[in-house]
């Protein structure tokens, strides 16, 4: 319990430190410039780590096995790379050019539409991430409960009190600084819970054996009864496409200090995550070891009951600080990604307002507050198992946003029609498949994604070519990947 409290006050201490080094709208939300290699790799990982890996990932491979995470390692991979290719390098260079902040920002640049891309792009941004906000805060309270015996709803309002003020006072250099000690922790805490884990259950050949005694499928590489191939298939399509554009880090990219920090600063991204996947994986297979009887509801609670049951008291308490840890950090990311984007690319415009600098800070820190109690609203409904929550939101923004994102930075021929259309046919397929309860055991990402890349071929056929002038921005002629001659898809 000292050790979470630690957690948290030297989280709001690095705010405080932070807070007159704010330097305006931009600096608050993208800190331009400011990070090398190291802390921008720290801050990637970190943001991707949250809920859904601190207790949601381990509580899938409990539920589902060790195809679970094996399976989508390959496509987090492949997602990475697309990334560092072809999306970090021209968000860097727009973001110096055009001061760009967000993602609705290179959208709306891109397409040549201030206002409809912009706009479109932004609810879908908000109106998912929400719900990911919302099981954030489900985390924080479950594990402040299970610690100092807090009412649930006493324990969110200090989560929502705890990473609002931090977010609102120092802005991303705050966050990414937290991130960095962040991630550290949970290298060396998830390093040592799985080796605890496995000594608790019994060792690795007891382990494998009350598996296989249980359902042999939990130890196959491609699926187990509970989560086939097909499903994993496409949660590991979302995984990429989710990576090549995923907001939180993406406008991450606008901070690089250059191109060569942002390359290297995505591959020690990715090193941190693959070793944090191994230890998610040992610590999950152990938990299934030792409760063959839990459902899969139940194993949201695995990594709290290894933490107060079976590990070390410094072990079990530093576990429970880095998962405190772990939500503060996406929260945080959260929580300035759809502050920015709600002042930013929705009010600011639709307003129709100049705003001075000093005015857009106060704008999106009071989008900062308005998003942290929409959140906290949503965290006192029943939205599901975290993980669950979190991978069905990751599908929708992948199957909006990666094609729009990737076609429009690798090809001059997309356009404004193309983007709107990819936008909400990826968004509203994987809705509709989700609520027809995923017919054939399909993940949703799959209709989401043929759905927009249908849009994006439909909208360029045979709407309105984007501006050459527009084009040249980011495709200058000498590197242009196609003739600016070619305005739709034939």
């Amino acid at each position: 319990m000292v050790i979470v409290y630690l957690v948290i006050q030297f989280g709001v201490g690095i705010s405080v430190y932070f807070l007159r080094r704010v330097r305006g709208s931009t600096d608050y939300v993208v800190s331009r410039g400011g990070f090398g290699m190291f802390v921008l790799g720290g801050t990637l990982a970190a943001t991707q780590l949250s809920s859904a890996t601190a207790l949601g990932d381990v509580a899938w491979t409990s539920a589902y096995g060790i195809g679970y995470l094996f399976l989508l390692v390959p496509f987090l991979w492949a997602g990475y790379w697309i990334s560092a290719r072809w999306v970090s390098r021209k968000m860097f260079a727009f973001g110096k050019r055009a001061n760009g902040m967000t993602i609705p920002d290179i959208f709306a640049a891109r397409y040549g539409s201030q206002r409809l891309v912009r706009s479109i792009s932004a609810i879908i941004l908000i109106g998912a991430f929400l719900f990911d906000f919302g099981v954030q805060f489900n985390a924080a309270g479950l594990v402040l409960n299970a610690l100092y015996g807090l009412q649930y709803h006493w324990a969110v309002v200090i989560a929502v009190a705890v990473f609002l003020g931090y977010t609102y006072i120092g802005g991303l250099r705050s966050i990414a600084y937290n991130d960095v000690i962040q991630i550290c922790l949970f290298v060396v805490a998830y390093g040592a819970g799985a080796f605890f884990a496995v000594r608790s259950a019994g060792g690795l050949k007891s382990i494998s054996a009350s598996l296989h005694e249980q359902d042999p499928s939990l130890l196959h590489l491609t699926g187990s009864h509970g989560l086939g191939f097909g499903a994993l298939l496409g949660l590991g399509l979302s995984f990429t496409l989710i990576f090549i554009c995923y907001p939180i880090d993406t406008m991450k990219f606008y901070s690089a200090k250059n191109q060569k920090h942002l390359l290297y600063g995505i591959g020690i991204a990715f090193v941190l995550q693959a070793v944090i996947v191994l230890a998610v994986m040992v610590m999950g297979l152990s938990g299934r070891a030792m409760h063959p009887n839990w459902s899969v509801g139940e194993f949201d609670g695995l990594v709290p009951d290894l933490a107060l049951h079976s590990f070390p008291p410094v072990v079990g308490g530093l576990i429970m600080a880095i998962v405190i840890g772990a939500v503060m950090a996406v929260s945080s990311s959260i929580l300035l990604t759809l502050g920015a984007t709600l002042a930013n690319d929705l009010y600011i415009p639709l307003s129709g307002r100049a705003l001075s600098d000093s005015a857009r800070l106060r704008a999106v820190r009071i989008g900062v507050v308005v998003v942290a109690l929409g959140g906290a609203a949503l965290s006192f409904v029943d939205l599901g198992p975290i993980a669950t929550v979190i991978n069905n939101v990751l599908q929708v923004m992948a199957a909006a946003f990666a094609v729009t994102m990737l076609a429009g930075l690798t090809s001059r021929r997309p356009n404004r029609m193309g983007a709107v259309l990819a936008m909400i046919g990826g968004a509203v397929g994987v809705s509709v498949w989700l609520m027809l309860g995923k017919p054939w055991g399909l993940a949703p990402a799959f209709l989401g994604l043929v759905l927009s890349l249908g849009g994006m071929y439909v909208g360029t056929r045979f709407g309105k070519p984007v501006d050459s002038r527009v084009l040249d921005e980011f495709f200058p002629p000498k590197d242009a990947p196609e003739s600016a001659t070619a305005p739709v898809i034939s």
